[in-house]
């Protein structure tokens, strides 16, 4: 069983990956590529499935695409 809590990070996690592509100006297909993964892949971490599988090399990369900070793609709070 999931946690809610979890649910929910997955699914700010798929928020904040959907505005960043989006802010790129690149489509589901297009990030896919630049990530090496299906276009299906990233429709699921959109919708907040399918993130705990994202290895750290991807993670890696698809934050240097979106040029935001790991922290805050995974929730971290910076005190």
């Amino acid at each position: 069983m999931k946690l809610p809590r979890i649910k929910r990070a997955n699914q700010e996690m798929g928020r904040l990956i959907k505005f960043h592509r989006e802010k790129r100006g690149l489509t589901q297909k297009a990030l896919a590529a630049k990530l090496g993964v299906h276009y299906i892949t990233v429709y699921r971490w959109e919708r907040g499935t399918g993130t705990r599988s994202m290895s750290a090399g991807v993670f890696l990369r698809l934050t240097a695409i979106l040029k935001i900070d790991t922290d805050e793609l995974s929730g971290e709070i910076k005190l």
